[in-house]
């Protein structure tokens, strides 16, 4: 068996396996069918090296155990990568929604207010991100050409959504506040602005 092959199939695996915990964590409960398929096609191939190895099963096309072994591995590393770009994606798409249902509800001087840089920074640097995971689908069958460098580059990138999110939830008491101070403000005026009417009325009458 290939071990260089086969290192990079389990390390390639573990990260997959990290951003789909991540995007679990986000709160949407249904199942991330496609990076699962592409996982039970990967332990299929794996499988079948072992059925090769054990001689449960003969290599095919008059295959030696060892060609046979480094060709599954080659296809079951294609369906992990493909699963990294499944679970890339689909992170990028509930975080995306989960940052919009936390600043939704608040004005855009009560999110400026609480993250003085969301609107310089933060949020363009956030869309980039997002463009630049969605170019993955790009790639999703080109498997020779993607190397280690590029993976930890996209890490690095769910990594940096991560960061914001977290720093949008830990704004989220600051928003909660100002929004209640806006709230109380607008009966302030409601208030003023009825006794002041009130006063006019007054006044009209008593000139009356």
């Amino acid at each position: 068996m290939n071990n260089i092959l086969l290192r990079r199939l389990v390390v390639l695996h573990n990260k997959t396996k990290s951003i789909s915990i991540a995007a679990e964590e986000l709160g949407d409960q249904s199942t991330d069918f496609q990076t699962v398929k592409e996982h039970r096609d990967a332990y299929e191939h794996i499988m079948r090296i072992y059925a090769a190895e054990l001689d449960i099963v003969q290599p095919p096309d008059g295959l030696t155990k060892d060609q046979y072994s480094d060709k599954s591995l080659d296809k079951a590393l294609g369906h992990e990568f493909r699963a990294f770009y499944d679970a890339s994606d689909l992170y990028s798409i509930r975080v995306k929604a989960e940052i919009y249902n936390i600043l939704n509800p608040f004005t855009v001087d009560c999110i400026r207010t609480a993250i003085p840089n969301y609107f310089s920074e933060i949020k363009p640097k956030f869309y980039e991100i997002i463009k630049l995971i969605g170019k993955m689908r790009e790639n999703k069958d080109i498997i020779n050409d993607i190397t280690s460098t590029e993976i930890d580059k996209y890490i690095g990138f769910i990594e940096e959504l991560e960061n914001i999110f977290q720093t949008i939830k830990r704004a989220l008491p600051s928003m909660k506040e100002f929004r209640g101070k806006e709230i109380w403000d607008k009966v302030i005026w409601v208030i003023a602005g009825g006794v002041l009417i009130g006063l006019i009325i007054l006044l009209i009458e008593k000139l009356t």
